[in-house]
């Protein structure tokens, strides 16, 4: 059966892509200029303000990077000053060629005789009509000169919003803001659409051919936001739309191109970053700041706006949000191992996930892994199946790790070593329990009526994995015995939390004696190890309230693979 995604490219799931990256502060694993570009290449460049930085730095890092005479300190390979829109520069390309002559309407002629190039802004007024021509002169044949030489072409695209004269002239300026007058009869504004500017890039790239057969490609697109818009909009609005045209357009021609490639500098700098009110520590989910945030705007609401950069993880949701992040990772390594012929199964939510990440890094051969999130368990998202134990309903990664994991359980039927949590899942049932009683003391009563309630699926679960071989129940880390007061599930005293987790446990062992399987309970001996070796308690947790720290997972592994081997 055929899957998306299932080449393996971690490049493909945002937390091991992007997240993972960004919490160990190293680069993304994106092209860069270096993939399409060398110190013997000689590079010219063009666009909006944004395109001068790539220029300082290529020059920087001793780069042969073609520069202008006719700039003064701005550093482009172009006389043309900033290049905000695909038609502006598909004009000047057009003049190049040829192709193009310009009106009248593109200089301004002051009151003192100066005449001012609404084309080229940036250069000083000239006393007479010809030398502002020849200025355009000089500048187009330097411009045809330095695209021949190039080897590399890149255009950082800036705007969509344009001025133009009333023959369609582009013009780099609004005619008024830095000189001139604005005259409707003479002058008007436009934005340019998708179609337009995918058009405008089709024909950038055949006009530069003319001049340079040979050239490649690298299209950009500037992170910098609009100064001001003429739209009757939002200038927060106008320029998101403008962006997203943008960058639509340059994605869809790179895909068209057979000689062009995109460098992400709009993404690199727009993406969510560490520690943004905005998302939550996955960078993915959108933060309760930041849902109020929206909110505040959507109602109208002018209430003193929390402070965003102390928002704590607190909802149920919240507390999901790693979970997903790890059942990715195991459906991504799922899909792209190849089997093995180990008897060793870890099935459960996103703590048995940890552990597999961390028999990975030892090279210990298994199967499984995070089955579901915790919450599908605890939710009952799963039907009991006589054929295959149980059918998740979560979602259908969580089907395809089943899948695979069942296929190879079924293989090693009667000598099968599992070790799951199945019926744990702490955080979000002992809460559940508290609140279906309606008291903060649970007794091993409580448990076992909710159990039998609610979970008699995952009893009946439990039960049938007993049938394969010999198991093993691993009780969760007791996060809670660490967490304050606004960190726990929904405010819950931290107390009650530990109180009831110990009753919970209490119940589980029992449960285990009547399945007949093993109870584990390993963070009574990994978090003193742990602790004596960091001297520090936050050694022990992880970023969220679930987890334990990597370094308990680790030596999780190690646990369970000596205790299979015994």
């Amino acid at each position: 059966m055929s899957l998306p995604y299932e080449d393996g490219n971690k490049n493909r799931f945002w937390s091991a892509a992007v997240r993972s990256s960004l919490e160990n502060n190293q680069n993304i694993a994106i092209e860069n200029l270096l993939d399409f570009i060398d110190e013997d290449s000689a590079v010219s460049s063009a666009g909006s303000c944004f395109a001068q930085h790539i220029g300082n730095n290529l020059i920087n890092r001793k780069f042969n990077f073609l520069l202008s005479k006719f700039s003064d300190d701005r550093l482009e390979s172009f006389g043309l000053g900033n290049i905000y829109t695909t038609k502006q520069l598909r004009q000047w390309l057009e003049f190049c060629n040829r192709q193009r002559n310009w009106s009248e309407e593109t200089h301004y002629k002051d009151e003192h005789d100066h005449f001012f190039d609404y084309l080229i802004p940036h250069r000083k007024p000239v006393s007479t009509l010809k030398e502002l021509e020849d200025n355009r002169d000089k500048i187009t044949t330097e411009f045809f000169k330095n695209l021949q030489k190039s080897d590399v072409f890149i255009f950082t695209c800036g705007l969509t919003e344009t001025w133009q004269t009333l023959n369609e002239e582009i013009l780099a300026i609004a005619p008024g803001t830095s000189f001139g007058l604005f005259d409707p009869q003479k002058h008007k504004f436009t934005n340019l659409s998708f179609g337009e500017i995918l058009d405008d890039l089709k024909e950038i790239e055949r006009l530069i051919y003319f001049i340079n057969p040979e050239i490649k490609f690298i299209y950009t697109v500037s992170p910098v936001p609009l100064t001001a818009t003429a739209e009757s909009e939002h200038i927060l609005i106008a320029n998101n739309f403008s962006k997203a045209l943008l960058r639509a357009a340059v994605g869809t021609h790179v895909k068209l191109s057979k000689n062009a490639n995109y460098f992400p500098s709009y993404e690199l700098i727009t993406h969510n970053s560490v520690g943004d009110w905005r998302f939550e520590k996955n960078l993915r989910s959108v933060s309760d700041a930041g849902v109020e945030f929206v909110m505040r705007h959507g109602f109208n609401e002018h209430g003193k706006q929390k402070n965003l950069k102390s928002t704590k993880v607190t909802t149920e949701s919240s507390q999901e949000i790693y979970c997903e992040e790890q059942k990715l990772e195991t459906f991504n390594r799922v899909q792209s191992s190849n089997e093995n012929d180990s008897n060793l199964f870890l099935i459960g939510d996103s703590h048995m996930g940890k552990i597999a990440e961390a028999m990975k890094r030892m090279n210990k051969p298994f199967h499984g892994g995070q089955i579901m999130n915790g919450s599908g368990f605890s939710d009952n998202k799963f039907s009991l199946n006589s054929d295959k134990i149980f059918e998740p309903a979560e979602d259908e990664k969580s089907k395809f790790i089943w899948e695979k994991t069942f296929h190879a359980l079924q293989k090693h039927q009667g000598d099968a070593v599992v070790y799951t949590n199945i019926g744990f899942q702490t955080h979000r049932t002992i809460s559940a329990m508290m609140k279906h009683f309606g008291t903060p003391f649970l007794s091993v009563q409580n448990i076992s009526e909710y159990f039998s309630e609610y979970y008699t699926n995952t009893l009946t679960l439990l039960s049938e994995l007993c049938n394969f071989g010999a198991v093993s129940l691993i009780e969760d880390p007791c996060i809670s015995m660490f967490l304050d007061q606004n960190e726990s599930p929904e405010g819950l005293n931290p107390k009650l939390l530990r109180m009831n987790f110990l009753i919970y446990c209490e119940y589980m062992k029992k449960i285990s004696e009547v399945i007949e399987c093993k109870y584990f309970s390993p963070y009574h001996i990994i978090f003193p190890i742990i602790f004596q070796e960091k001297g520090e308690l936050s050694a022990l947790l992880s970023k969220d309230v679930i987890h334990a720290s990597d370094a308990y997972y680790q030596k999780l592994a190690f646990l369970i693979s000596a205790d299979q081997a015994t």
